[in-house]
């Protein structure tokens, strides 16, 4: 900020590279090698022609959700995260999803039926893809229910004490991204504001280049669930890190 505020920009100089680097890595962190919405929605397109239970449908849900780097590592294993998360939370009734991304797209692998899903993102073309699949699955699923509403969960912190009472609430690889100082403050304000029973906390394990992480779970977390009286389970999969947090029942 100090050397931009200057205004003298050496293209050339070791200040200019670093922080052209630290641009460039955390885009990548907040918005992923994200395909084109044209692709996606083609996918989406093709998904709406088939029943949800079918093979085609199976195919399709996984080539969307390989068709960006915060879902797609979770490809292999999302029946099996599923399975270990609802043995902890049971199975939800309600859900929030916080800077849904595409997760969403792995409602096929919930093994849910009676449910209302609302997804929350501040990237609107995110949003628009979302509506659509919440649209495919109103009509193949009676008891389903969805709604999509751009939300900046910083700016707009004051709204997420007024969202609906939930089972589940996900707040998957954001964290990271929210915190930008010191004390992790917006996570605390966001995890005790979120009216929800459990809420899921993930962190990536690997660095941007893809190796592994030395030390890949987050004490802050854990000291942060202590302080505020909040239980957790861990659960840890290949890339990522879950905490899942049950908060005190008022």
């Amino acid at each position: 900020r100090t050397y931009l505020a200057a205004g003298k920009v050496n293209t050339r100089s070791a200040v200019h590279r670093q922080l052209v680097k630290e641009v460039r890595a955390r885009l990548r962190r907040v918005v992923g090698l994200f395909t084109s919405t044209k692709d996606l929605q083609e996918l989406i397109g093709r998904l709406c022609q088939v029943h949800l239970s079918s093979s085609s449908s199976l195919s399709l849900h996984q080539q969307l959700l390989s068709r960006h780097p915060s879902t797609s590592d979770r490809v292999s294993w999302y029946p099996q995260w599923y399975h270990q998360l609802w043995q902890i939370t049971g199975k939800p009734t309600v859900i929030l999803d916080l800077g849904c991304g595409l997760h969403p797209f792995s409602f096929r692998f919930m093994g849910l039926k009676k449910i209302h899903y609302s997804a929350f993102d501040i990237n609107r073309s995110h949003l628009q893809l979302v509506e659509q699949y919440f649209q495919y699955l109103r009509h193949q699923l009676v008891e389903f229910s969805g709604k999509t509403t751009a939300l900046d969960v910083v700016k707009e912190r004051e709204k997420l004490s007024r969202l609906p009472a939930a089972d589940v609430a996900f707040l998957l690889k954001m964290t990271d991204i929210l915190e930008t100082k010191k004390g992790h403050k917006i996570t605390e304000r966001i995890l005790s504001q979120l009216p929800a029973k459990w809420v899921v906390i993930s962190f990536s394990t690997v660095t941007l280049s893809g190796k592994p992480m030395n030390y890949p779970g987050r004490k802050w977390i854990e000291w942060l669930c202590h302080r505020l009286g909040y239980s957790f389970s861990v659960l840890t999969f290949p890339t990522e890190i879950f905490y899942v947090i049950k908060k005190k029942v008022s």
